[in-house]
């Protein structure tokens, strides 16, 4: 019976044990992933963060936010159909659009965090304005 006892305490400590090392495993496995899919990126999105710029800054001030970083919140439907904030008055031109991950066209109104690199814009006749832009990563 009390080899039974030693037995049964042995098993459960191995099961947590067990179960210990394979979650610290997988919380490893997350951040190396998260790292990897910016670590690259680190230098832009530390630069887009601080100027935390908006759709309406860039239009207005084209020349200013040349060739700088932004992190926006993106609907990709298709290459003539990509919105800031998934709002169609604001258009995006997206240079390299072939790379840029399309959002389901039953969910318009998904969006999702790209960093991308201004590359030009200008106000329309009817006081809106568009943006160009080259992809950089999904975040």
């Amino acid at each position: 019976m009390k080899y039974l006892e030693n037995f049964s305490r042995w098993s459960n400590t191995l099961v947590i044990g067990l179960l210990v090392f394979f979650s610290g495993l997988i919380v490893t496995a997350v951040i190396l992933s998260y790292n990897e899919k910016t670590g690259p990126f680190k230098t832009m999105i530390l630069e887009a963060n601080k100027l935390d710029l908006n759709y309406d800054q860039v239009v207005n001030e084209p020349d200013k936010f040349l060739e700088k970083y932004v992190i926006w919140s993106v609907v990709n439907i298709s290459k003539s159909e990509v919105y800031y904030r998934g709002d169609l008055s604001r258009p995006i031109t997206v240079f390299n659009h072939q790379q840029m991950p399309l959002s389901p066209k039953y969910k318009r109104v998904d969006t999702v965090e790209m960093l991308l690199q201004i590359k030009g814009a200008m106000k329309t006749d009817s006081g809106s304005g568009k943006v160009g832009v080259m992809f950089i990563s999904a975040l």
